[in-house]
C-alpha cells in the first residue's frame, strides 16, 4: 500500500465529493473510498493536506501525486475562477458558503454512464444503481485492510464489460428504462471515440454525445463539464432552471432584448419571460464567460442546500 500527502489549500474534499457531480464514492469514518484510474484509494483531508492511501494498486496504471492533483483539479487557479464568476450577491454568497468546491476531472466512461442513469432519478437511487452496476459487471477487488472498513471493492466496468453483458442483467441493477440506453451506448462508443470527442469544440462535442441513447442536452452538458473539461457547459436541471428564472429573469430578459434576432421570436411567445434550455445556457456563458460550468456548480449547491427556490 502506497501513501501520499498532498497539499490541498483552497480545496474542500467533502464539499466536492458531496456536490452531486460524481457517483461511486463512499465515506467511511473520515475517509472517502473510491476509484481513480482503476486504483482503489482511501482519502482523508486533514486541514490543508490530503492523506491518500492506495489500498489496491493497478500495476498497469499506478497513481502518483500529479494524478491526484489533476483528478481533483488542485492545479487549477481557483481564486482566478472565483474572480470570474463572482458577478453578483447570489454568487458571492455561494462562493463564500461552498469555498473549496472544485470540479473533478472524471474518467469519461463512468461519468457518461452515471449521468445516463441519473435521468429522472435522485442521488441516493443513482448511487444504488451505480453500486449494482459495479457489483454485477465490474471486477471484484479483495481488500485486506481492516482499518478501511471494507473487505471488497468493485471497479467500474469497462465499456467492453458492459458491451458483452445482457440487457437483462443491467435490468437487475434497477435501471428501469435506462438499461437499454446504457447497453446501446456501450455498443456505439469506444475509448478512441472518447479521445476524439475530447479534442472537439464544445458545440461539436455536445452534438456527438447527443447521438448516444439516453443523452439529451442536460446529460451531455454534465458529461462535458465533469469529464471533458468543457467549462462553458451549463447543465440545467430543475434546481438550476428555477434559480435562473427566479434570480436572473430580468437580467436574462434584458440580455435577449439587446439581441435583435430574439426580439421577433419573443414577441410571438405567450410567455415572453419563459426561456428555453439553450437560451438560459447561452445567457450563462455570456455572464460567466468561460466558467459558466463552475458558476453552475456553486449555484446548484447554494440553492439546493438553502432551498432558495422554495422561498
Amino acid at each position: 500500500m502506497s501513501r501520499m500527502i498532498i497539499d490541498s489549500e483552497n480545496f474542500d474534499l467533502d464539499k466536492t465529493l458531496e456536490s452531486g457531480q460524481i457517483f461511486g464514492w463512499k465515506k467511511i469514518g473520515n475517509r472517502w473510498i473510491g476509484e481513480i484510474k482503476q486504483n482503489v484509494v482511501a482519502i482523508e483531508q486533514k486541514r490543508k493536506e490530503l492523506i491518500v492511501e492506495v489500498i489496491w494498486e493497478n500495476q498497469k496504471n499506478k497513481l502518483n501525486q500529479d494524478d491526484i492533483r489533476y483528478y481533483f483539479s488542485l492545479d487549477v487557479d481557483i481564486e482566478y475562477i472565483y474572480s470570474k464568476i463572482n458577478t453578483d450577491k447570489t454568487m458571492e454568497n455561494a462562493i463564500k458558503e461552498f469555498d473549496g468546491l472544485r470540479i473533478i476531472r472524471q474518467e469519461e466512461w463512468p461519468c457518461l454512464v452515471g449521468f445516463i442513469v441519473s435521468t429522472f432519478s435522485n442521488i441516493p437511487r443513482i448511487e444504488k444503481n451505480i453500486e449494482e452496476i459495479k457489483r454485477r459487471h465490474g471486477t471484484r477487488i479483495e481488500i485486506n485492510d481492516k482499518r478501511i472498513g471494507i473487505n471488497e471493492f468493485y471497479l467500474f466496468p469497462t465499456i467492453e464489460q458492459i458491451r458483452k453483458s445482457e440487457v437483462s442483467t443491467l435490468r437487475k441493477c434497477g435501471l428501469g428504462f435506462r438499461d437499454k440506453y446504457v447497453h446501446n451506448t456501450a455498443k456505439k462508443i469506444d475509448y478512441r471515440k472518447i479521445r476524439e470527442i475530447r479534442k472537439m469544440r464544445y458545440e461539436d462535442a455536445k452534438k456527438e454525445l447527443m447521438k448516444l441513447d439516453g443523452v439529451g442536452e442536460k446529460v451531455a452538458d454534465c458529461v462535458l463539464l465533469f469529464a471533458f473539461e468543457k467549462y462553458e457547459a451549463f447543465p440545467i436541471d430543475v434546481w438550476i432552471e428555477k434559480a435562473m428564472n427566479n434570480i436572473y429573469r430580468e437580467e436574462i430578459r434584458k440580455y435577449f432584448d439587446s439581441l435583435n434576432e430574439y426580439k421577433t421570436k419573443r414577441k410571438k411567445r405567450k410567455d415572453k419571460d419563459k426561456f428555453s434550455y439553450s437560451e438560459i445556457a447561452e445567457f450563462a456563458r455570456h455572464k460567466w464567460n468561460g466558467y459558466a460550468g463552475y458558476a453552475q456548480q456553486f449555484l446548484y449547491e447554494y440553492v439546493r442546500k438553502n432551498k432558495i427556490n422554495k422561498k
